[in-house]
């Protein structure tokens, strides 16, 4: 019978995974959506901001009483609003 410790192993494996799709994503979408002559300054800042927002990452995790559901609900967001770029 697999301990606590191995859910949570898990779990992290997968949240770790989720991100590196996400990020993956976001990258060939701002590829399809941007004209060749500004990818490289969109591409900047996206990945200004995405460093910007991962910094917080710590202080979601600490200071927030459940953080999956706060990235979960934040990552929703994301989506919707990606939605909307079409």
């Amino acid at each position: 019978m697999p301990g606590i410790g191995s859910g949570i192993i898990f779990t992290i494996f997968i949240l770790r995974i989720s991100g590196s799709l996400a990020a993956l994503l976001c990258l060939i979408a701002n590829t399809k959506l941007t004209p060749v002559l500004v990818l490289s300054t969109v591409l900047s800042m996206t990945n200004l901001v995405s460093r910007s927002v991962s910094m917080l990452a710590p202080y979601v995790s600490h200071n927030v009483d459940n953080p999956l559901i706060t990235v979960t609900l934040l990552s929703s967001l994301g989506l919707v609003a990606a939605q909307y770029l079409e």
